[in-house]
């Protein structure tokens, strides 16, 4: 089905055909916030030092910590307006996208999604607030937009320490102590996994910033003490407040040090036992320190050891299905998870032989959801992500004994899977016979990639488990989910809603963009999506083979027009042999550029919903892409979402 043919679905008849490009340099805006956010820093250092200059003729008797009890109340006040302000602004937030998901949801029932242009404005703050860019030693990757709001704390926390004026530098000095625990108050709760209001995705990023913050008003409330002594530090070490303000500072700056993404990608499990002794010992000195910690954080530690306890308390056992085939570990779980959506991931826990006692569970994309009874168990309407837990009581491994062990056999990717491949595939399993399944159950799979200690452990679990073996609870398995935004706008544009879908994809990084194709193969009578292109890149056939059978399931039960592209990059000496004409081989790696421009030759004037999911270098270049005037523009909008675990 030509995209060209379909062009009404999307836009009204009046939408115009031309289009104006913006006046504005992308690169220009971020080097104007960049070069702010240094100012505030440089800001924030002149008003120390005039106050310290001001007030450092005062004796150091009229600064002891016992007088500063009258200077408590409006330190304190600071810190409420600021909390205030921020649930204020949180709030309108919530409710500006509460909305806009209405607004989407009448626009579903009409026969047009998008039946004027998008304005002028709108497409400039699409373009370059949805931009994203990196920050050397800071972030990988993030837009512009969340760079000005994070820019906008910074001065809102400013604003708090030196307005109104403050009578002493004591009282500038409270200020910042009680603005660095408002924002502890804050970022506790982002660290909780089922927020409700908040994606787990999104939370787990406001975490970092806030406890960047806090330690940056930590830092500047220790300063302003220190000061004050500068002739002799005897004051301090004499007094247990010193003592333990100078422990507690010196804590969450190693939290932050040891919490960095270097650190959590090649220590995941080291991190995560670290952060939380940290954490645990940092609620200790900073309540020893000023009791007002515990007072504004208590119900932030409530609530985060109670999602941590129902956490361990809901594990029913379920069965587990396990194979591998070359690096990749295929798992398939039945689980009791509710409100899961394609495109979610869930954090897999494994104990037993080879596994540490106490280890942390690993973020992983789900590569499909099934239901015995009803096909698939995701949809699209607007759902928080639910939370649940299964612990496993017995497991199936199962050797792949179709796995090629070079490229010139040419076994698996040039044939079509066997008939019983391919009903395991669409049943979600391939070792219980039907007969077990008349009842409906949830099901969901894992492919997971041999790269770490984690992953090889689960592999060589996978791959030398004896078949004939009687003996349960050899692995334990628990899952915890469904997280992560499966959206592609605030609004909750879903891929079901475009015409057209494109999936940029590396390696096992198919994994996620697999179920939500399967959500609209399944869904395609009531979606829009009429075409779905893949760009996929592989180094070796070998990663083909492994999806071979789920692809060819995809294609055998779906209306929708596939266009699977998949470009090895590896040596080799000849190409696959592909089962449909749906997928093509290519050798090399992708030209990007040149694809999506012939796509949007051909679909000039309807709105596409991409997904990415690869290696740096070609997420960002399909991220540059879409942003640019040469796809999103008045008459379409290309929107994206980027599959990037920050662990």
């Amino acid at each position: 089905m030509n995209g060209s043919s379909n062009v009404d679905q999307l836009r009204s008849p009046l939408t115009p055909t031309s289009s104006r490009k913006l006046p504005f340099n992308r690169r220009s805006i971020i080097t104007t916030i960049t070069l702010c956010a240094v100012a505030v820093s440089v800001i924030r250092l002149v008003a120390y030092i005039y106050y310290s200059a001001k007030l450092q003729d005062q004796p150091v008797l009229t600064l002891p910590d016992q007088a500063l009890d009258d200077l408590l109340l409006p330190a304190y006040c600071s810190a409420i307006y600021y909390l205030l302000t921020m649930a204020a602004i949180s709030a309108t937030y919530t409710a500006y996208t509460q909305w806009q998901q209405r607004q989407l949801e009448l626009q579903r029932e009409q026969t047009f999604l998008r039946s004027t242009p998008f304005s002028t404005f709108s497409t400039m703050c699409y373009r370059y607030l949805e931009t994203s860019f990196s920050i050397p030693l800071v972030t990988a990757r993030t837009t512009l937009r969340s760079a000005l709001v994070v820019l906008a704390i910074a001065l809102l926390n400013l604003l708090c320490t030196v307005y109104p004026e403050s009578p002493s530098q004591a009282h500038t000095s409270n200020r910042t102590g009680y603005l660095s625990i408002a924002n502890f108050a804050l970022l506790i709760p982002l660290s909780i996994r089922s927020l409700g209001w908040l994606p787990y995705d999104k939370a787990i990023s406001w975490h970092r910033v806030f406890a960047v913050l806090a330690f940056i008003t930590a830092t500047q409330h220790g300063c302003y003490h220190l000061s004050e002594r500068l002739e002799s530090l005897e004051p301090i070490i004499e007094s247990s407040r010193h003592i333990t303000g100078i422990t507690s500072l010196s804590i969450v700056g190693l939290m932050l040090l040891t919490a960095h993404e270097i650190v959590r990608a090649n220590q995941y499990s080291w991190f995560r036992t670290l952060h939380l002794t940290l954490f645990l010992s940092l609620t200790i000195s900073a309540t020893l320190h000023n009791a007002s910690f515990l007072t504004l954080n208590f119900v932030g530690i409530a609530a985060w050891l109670g999602s941590r306890i129902s956490r361990k308390l809901q594990a029913p056992p379920k069965v587990v299905s396990i194979h591998s085939t070359g690096r990749i570990t295929h798992v398939t779980l039945e689980h009791s998870l509710k409100d899961m959506t394609a495109g979610q991931f869930g954090y897999l826990g494994v104990r037993g032989p080879g596994f540490t006692k106490y280890g942390w569970a690993r973020p992983f994309s789900f590569s499909g959801i099934h239901s015995q009874m009803e096909g698939i168990a995701s949809n699209v309407e607007e759902k928080e992500p639910g939370e649940a837990k299964t612990t496993i009581s017995r497991l199936h491994l199962q050797q792949d004994t179709h796995q090629r062990p070079g490229f010139h056999h040419e076994s698996s990717s040039a044939q079509v899977p066997d008939e019983q491949t391919v009903n395991s595939i669409e049943h979600g399993r391939g070792d219980e016979p039907a007969s077990k399944a008349d009842h409906p159950s949830n099901l969901v799979d894992l492919h997971i990639h041999s790269r770490g200690t984690f992953t090889t452990a689960l592999l060589k679990a996978a791959s030398q488990q004896d078949l004939e073996s009687k003996t349960p609870n050899q692995v334990h398995m628990e899952l915890d989910g469904p997280y992560g935004t499966p959206w592609l706008s605030t609004a909750k544009h879903y891929y079901t809603d475009f015409e057209l879908a494109l999936f940029v994809c590396s390696g096992v990084g198919i994994t996620p963009w697999l179920a939500v194709m399967q959500h609209i193969a399944t869904k395609s009578r009531s979606s829009r999506t009429r075409n779905v292109h893949v760009i996929w890149s592989i180094h070796e056939p070998d990663t083909y083979d492994v999806f071979n059978p789920r692809i060819f399931s995809l294609l055998k039960q779906s209306s929708v027009t596939f266009h699977i592209h998949v470009y090895i990059t590896g040596h080799h000496s000849t190409l696959p042999s592909a089962f449909s004409d749906a997928i093509t081989f290519h050798s090399g790696p992708p030209n990007i550029d040149l694809y999506m421009t012939e796509l949007k030759e051909k679909n000039p004037d309807i709105d596409v919903g991409v997904g990415v999911c690869a290696y740096e270098m070609m997420e960002q270049t399909v991220d540059e892409l879409v942003h640019s005037s040469r796809f999103s523009d008045e008459n379409a909008r290309w929107w994206i979402k980027k599959e990037l675990f920050r662990i």
